[in-house]
């Protein structure tokens, strides 16, 4: 919220606040802790900011193309979740029904574990503080993961890069 009013808090005048000092992280679980890097969210934070009806709208670039999806939670319980992904036009209009895919949220926040070699770091993002995890593959590329503090679940940015080449993307467009 703070980086959206900015503009409005210089214009009048007002010194923004400075940013919130980041919430304390919680103790992986012990068969966690062994693997790494601690995930950005627990599987309850992420339950807890993504109620049914949260929509998602992300920019997929590859190589040579890029396209859009929507992911919209369309069923939502204290274990799992059901998120319908569909591809999108540029203008936005759906390309289909999509397709739902059900996961646990002990599944989703699995996502986010990350081995021993990532490194882990504050930085800023356009959604505010963030956590950046920078992941060597196996292939060789790198794979950069951006989740930002006020928006648990997915990262907000997802890049791989081959010999320094951004080979994939996935930008996080809107979120409600």
């Amino acid at each position: 919220m703070l980086p959206a009013m900015l503009p409005f808090l210089l214009a009048c005048g007002a010194p923004p606040n400075p940013p919130p000092e980041p919430a304390p992280e919680p103790a992986p679980p012990p068969e966690v802790a062994s693997m790494a890097l601690p995930p950005p969210f627990p599987a309850a934070t992420i339950r807890d900011a993504m109620p049914v009806g949260t929509t998602l709208r992300f920019m997929m670039q590859g190589e040579t193309e890029r396209s859009w999806v929507r992911w919209v939670v369309e069923g939502h319980d204290a274990d799992q979740v059901t998120i319908r992904f569909t591809p999108l036009t540029v203008d936005g209009e759906p390309l289909g029904e999509g397709n739902p895919r059900t996961s646990t949220w002990d599944e989703l926040e699995h996502h986010a574990h990350f081995p021993v070699g990532a490194t882990r770091e504050r930085t800023p993002s356009d959604h505010g503080p963030a956590w950046t995890y920078t992941v060597p593959m196996e292939d060789g590329s790198v794979g950069t993961f951006v989740f930002a503090d006020a928006l648990p679940g997915p990262p907000v940015l997802h890049e791989t890069r081959r010999d320094g080449q951004v080979v994939d993307r996935m930008v996080l467009l809107e979120r409600h």
